[in-house]
């Protein structure tokens, strides 16, 4: 390509680029982001913040952190820990960093540049397609159309504003076809096996998606023979299955981490039903995830098109995605078989452009004849999609902007197709591109920036007390340098949903909110002590349900309250520093993070105990899943019986509660008990049809639980609530009108003798700690002759622990944590985390990227 071309194509695309973003870079100017108020903020910017911290400190491993500690490579490898355009972004804003050229990068820091961001993956993946579709022998002009058509479609901007990591599979998309087009062709690999090996190291989700569609277009390919002199398909799948070995195994390293943070997650099954076909949206006129361009209706109805078999390749995949789109099933499919998600709407997005591309490729050939058949189908089509869609209208004047560039779009043919006009494929691509272009902008105003909420990620909001408060990170600041223990931690978070407040305030919290997460720690929340979140939702835990007990066994020690707020504090918390709005206070009975214990118990035996009676279990000793011997497990009796229990507004019969009034449920009157500090209530609760969402009260505490057919319950319902030992000694537990089932009702009395010894026990065996990264030293006198040490470490296959310079053995420690055997007198403890099989997985990679450099190399050779 000559010199001039280059910059001409350069030039449009960044024409484009900048035109296709001008909606949210006018709001940039205005303070207002380009981020969802959900996801964007309390996933994307805290994430993107925390590898960063990490990464740019020489830690790529662990972080403690990350909820109660987690691994990086394998929890976040669905998010941005291995992803090759996430580093390449760290290079460049830590350069810029160092330079002085931007302030220290936080998380509003990352809120804020997600449109340039954006910016720079639309031009690489215009860039990208645009070389993909020129090697498919398309003119640049058609080539550019088309780049253009799929980087600025309007998944693009969904996934880049609410899930800025799913926009950066549009990178890899094209560059595996090209690859596959460079088999196919000219029987070179090398390509193909850098786009495959690039894909599944940067993210396993996406790699899953776009390979069923590989496979799909290799298939189509077989079929649809795009010229002469192509490779046998015998000599094809000796080309790709090899080329397929090497491409995964160079990036089996980010691949097998990612997958095994997936298999080692937990959600609960998806139960509902999953339709083969489902009116999903309006893909011609308002959907949210692919719009079909109006040059491509068309063509579609263009007969002298299908003589071109890129043309015919293109379409027929299109036609089949758009029938994909439709239905839930393959939703489910593209979803690893679980609940139907619209996310792989972006390859039909590719494969329109490319079928747009082919078209304009023959646009000079277009006369009266065939424009008229295209226009009346066209035409119909609308016509069809507007009558059939009973939620479209116009509520803004810019919804008008997309009915009028098809109108425009179609005006445009008519000319170009009705005069001698001369350059009607670059026309032609202007008003395709340029129709593109606007349809994105009033996607943006209307379905992200209105519905979508974005209009509340503002500059003001990322300051405010919702988020990063600077009167709450200097107090959070203040209590860090009262005590400096890095491994003591702080429960706060402002809103519920912002699970993940540690990580943008910079402190270590007691919470995570991700879609990969540590199976073993929400067992622990879920199952083993039923720990109550204050809102129920899959992907997350936080808080400990203000139960001291397990703040003391997790090294909770301080806890953020607002002042005028409702404090409800934790048994034996005091005042420890506070400022005109917020107090934090102290935990007078945190543990060590290092304890010591010879008192074993049976995790068999612990199953069917109550939640009160396996904390007091993990506070005398230690829970293991297969120990030698094991202690008789301590029992806790309820304090209550059914005649203790009244319906309030409602019945209560046979464990059913019916709440007839606004708000019911059941009075519970305990004993009178000076020596009782609280009471722990449990019961299996599970809603009726007809009751959604709801929000409960069991006294001072609060919670909500999600309606039975939320994709986001977690299916756990047994429950456990602390709450005050009330002075008129009745327990309330308030819901709204309906029907519930109100099952296996106990109530526990709480003295905190048990804590209070435990937390005596641990004054007298102060120890040396050091936590650098993913590596933990202790040094532990061991003069009792305990039998194990115990870690508030979440248990997961990568720790290795060693004891005087042996390799010991680790356990799984009371359901979730980490326990490591001791000797006799004193124990040099040290415990390091790689993720599972990491080296032999990049021993993998090494040895087949120099496999296939080789290959490449004789290749070569063999050429000259």
């Amino acid at each position: 390509m000559k010199q001039k071309q280059i910059w001409g194509v350069a030039a449009a695309v960044i024409l484009a680029v900048i035109a296709a973003h001008a909606f949210f870079l006018y709001q940039w100017t205005n303070d207002t982001y380009m981020a969802g108020p959900n996801d964007g903020l309390n996933q994307m910017g805290p994430f993107k913040q925390l590898l960063y911290d990490h990464y740019t400190s020489g830690e790529f491993f662990y972080s403690f952190q990350l909820g109660l500690g987690g691994s990086m490579f394998t929890q976040l490898g669905y998010y941005y820990s291995t992803n090759l355009f996430f580093y390449f972004q760290i290079a460049v804003v830590y350069m810029l960093e160092l330079l002085g050229l931007i302030r220290e990068p936080d998380a509003a820091f990352w809120t804020e540049a997600v449109i340039f961001i954006s910016m720079v993956r639309m031009t690489l993946v215009s860039f990208l397609a645009y070389a993909c579709f020129r090697y498919m022998k398309l003119g640049r002009v058609p080539a550019l159309t088309g780049a253009l058509l799929y980087a600025t479609c309007v998944m693009y901007f969904r996934h880049a504003a609410f899930w800025e990591f799913f926009a950066d599979a549009f990178i890899w998309l094209p560059l595996l076809v090209y690859g596959v087009e460079k088999i196919i062709r000219e029987k070179k690999p090398l390509l193909f096996i850098f786009a495959l090996a690039a894909t599944v190291f940067s993210n396993f989700y996406f790699s899953y998606i776009v390979l069923i569609f590989i496979g799909i277009y290799i298939l189509a390919r077989w079929l649809i023979r795009l010229g002469p002199g192509e490779t046998t398909i015998g000599k094809q799948i000796l080309y790709f299955g090899g080329s397929a070995l090497l491409g995964f195994g160079i990036g089996l390293t980010g691949f097998f981490a990612g997958v095994y943070g997936y298999f080692n997650n937990y959600r609960p099954d998806f139960e509902q039903e999953i339709v083969l076909f489902d009116n999903t949206s309006n893909i011609l006129l308002d959907s949210r995830f692919l719009i079909v361009p109006t040059i491509f209706l068309v063509f579609a109805a263009w007969k002298q098109l299908y003589k071109d078999p890129r043309f015919v390749l293109f379409t027929i995949l299109s036609l089949l995605f758009i029938v994909f789109h439709y239905s839930p099933l393959i939703g489910s499919v593209f979803n690893g078989f679980s609940a139907p998600r619209n996310r792989f709407e972006y390859i039909a997005a590719f494969l329109l452009a490319g079928a747009v591309a082919a078209g304009v490729q023959h646009i000079r050939k277009l006369d009266w004849r065939e424009l008229v058949p295209s226009l009346i189908f066209a035409t119909g089509m609308y016509v069809l999609f507007y009558l059939l869609d009973d939620d479209f209208s116009i509520d803004h004047w810019s919804g008008w902007l997309t009915p009028g560039m098809i109108v425009i779009s179609l005006a445009a043919f008519i000319v170009t197709t009705l005069t001698d006009v001369r350059g009607k494929r670059i026309i032609t691509a202007v008003f395709a591109i340029m129709t593109s272009v606007v349809v994105a902008n009033q996607y943006q105003y209307e379905k992200l920036f209105e519905r979508g909420s974005m209009s509340e990620t503002t500059q003001e909001f990322l300051m405010s007390e919702d988020y990063m408060d600077a009167d709450q990170i200097e107090l959070l600041d203040e209590a860090a340098q009262e005590d400096p223990d890095a491994l003591s931690r702080t429960t706060w978070i402002k809103d519920p949903q912002r699970t993940n407040t540690p990580l943008y305030l910079d402190f270590y919290g007691a919470g995570a909110y991700s879609s990969i997460l540590n199976e073993e720690i929400l067992m622990f929340y879920y199952n083993d002590l039923q720990i109550d979140l204050g809102r129920e939702s899959i992907s997350r835990y936080s808080d400990f349900g203000r139960r001291a007990n397990i703040y003391s066994l997790l090294r909770g020690e301080y806890a953020m309250f607002e002042k005028d707020g409702d404090e409800n504090v934790p048994y034996g918390f005091t005042p420890f520093v506070e400022n005109d709005d917020y107090i934090i206070y102290q935990n007078e009975n945190v543990l060590p993070f290092v304890r010591t214990t010879d008192q074993v118990y049976a995790y068999e035996d612990a199953k069917e105990a109550a939640p009160l009676a396996k904390e007091h279990a993990m506070l005398n000793g230690v829970i293991l899943e297969n120990p030698d011997t094991a202690a008789e497990f301590p029992q806790e009796e309820s304090v209550i019986t059914r005649e203790d229990v009244e319906a309030v507004n409602g019945t209560y019969e046979d464990e059913m509660l019916t709440v007839t009034g606004e708000e019911g449920g059941i009075n519970i009157t305990v004993p009178e008990s000076e020596d009782v500090e609280e009471y722990y209530v449990d019961f299996l609760l599970r809603q009726e049809p007809g009751v959604g969402f709801f929000r409960m009260n069991v006294n001072e505490f609060e919670t909500s639980r999600k309606a039975r057919d939320s994709l986001y319950r977690t299916d756990e319902n047994d429950l456990t609530f602390r709450v005050e030992n009330p002075e008129d000694n009745v327990i309330e537990v308030r819901m709204p009108e309906g029907e519930y089932h109100l099952e296996e009702l106990a109530v526990y009395g709480e003295t905190y003798e048990q804590l209070n010894e435990a937390s005596t026990r641990a004054e007298e065996a102060a120890r040396n700690v050091d936590v650098n990264g993913n590596e933990v030293d202790a040094v532990i006198e061991n003069d009792a002759g305990d039998t194990y040490a115990v870690m508030p470490i979440p248990y997961e296959k990568g720790w290795r622990a060693k004891v005087n310079g042996e390799r010991v053995p680790i356990e799984k420690a009371n359901g979730a944590f980490t326990a490591v055997p001791l000797e006799e007198g004193k124990n040099n403890l040290s415990l390091t985390y790689y993720p599972p099989y990491f080296w032999w997985m990049t021993a993998v990679s090494v040895v087949s990227l120099i496999l296939a450099v080789l290959w490449g190399v004789k290749r070569k050779k063999k050429q000259y």
